[in-house]
């Protein structure tokens, strides 16, 4: 074999692998192909740490972040979300009132609340840690992607795009997160 056509032939063999990688690249970033390596990028994707919220949240210390956030709990008690189907699916919660839970998330903070059998729906207290920070996860996205935190307060009440079983899974959730770490503030 000549030199030339040694050449020749690396340069096509080379050419069809680039064609391979990027077509293989294309689909791994339409959902196409999802192997392991793509399952641990989608799970390193969040850091909660880097959740914005709005000033006023993010400067409320722990012990007022609880507060909050439990009377959110006494609202959704009150509201009877159990035994009403119809209302359990509108979007009646703002994004004011999500962004306590969002803070309480985002600072790895348990959420007390009691009596949750007689406020949620079966299928969310049954429901596995695994699923509930799967789905905490998901509506953080939704945070990120839809509540601009730069508006006022007064605003942010007005951007009602958070259902009754949204806020109870991720009330949920944060009741039965065990932080581990001494909380000071």
């Amino acid at each position: 074999m000549s030199l030339t056509a040694f050449l020749l032939s690396s340069i096509v063999f080379l050419a069809l692998l680039l064609v391979l990688l990027l077509v293989y690249k294309n689909r791994l970033e339409r959902g196409e192909i999802v192997g392991s390596y793509h399952k641990e990028e989608e799970k390193k994707s969040l850091n909660i740490r880097l959740i914005e919220l709005p000033s006023a949240i993010e400067s409320l210390n722990n012990n007022r972040l609880r507060e909050n956030s439990k009377e959110l709990f006494d609202v959704y008690k009150i509201l009877d979300y159990k035994n009403d189907e119809k209302e359990y699916q509108n979007n009646s919660w703002h994004s004011w009132q999500v962004s306590f839970l969002v803070a309480m998330y985002k600072r790895d903070l348990e959420l007390f609340l009691p009596d949750i059998e007689k406020v949620f729906h079966r299928e969310i207290i049954n429901e596995s840690f695994e699923n509930l920070e799967a789905e905490m996860k998901k509506f953080i996205k939704k945070y990120q992607a839809e509540v601009k935190i730069d508006k006022t307060k007064d605003a942010l009440c007005k951007d009602l795009i958070w259902n009754a079983q949204e806020v109870a899974t991720m009330m949920c959730y944060l009741s039965r997160y065990k932080n581990t770490t001494k909380d000071n503030a």
